[in-house]
């Protein structure tokens, strides 16, 4: 849990370790891992967090 925690504030990604890009896409933010991997996804306005993990 801390691990996860302390990737988040970082901002890399949990299975490659590199930074991850930071898109602001008007109602949601969005951050993902440049190799597709992992990405998150952050809407205020719901109040909800969705992260996608790679299918490979």
């Amino acid at each position: 849990m801390l691990n996860k925690f302390i990737s988040w504030i970082r901002e890399v990604c949990p299975y490659c370790h590199k930074k991850m890009v930071s898109y602001d896409r008007g109602h949601y933010h969005s951050r993902a891992c440049p190799d597709g991997q992992y990405k998150i996804e952050t809407h205020p306005h719901l109040e909800v967090e969705i992260e996608y993990h790679s299918a490979k």
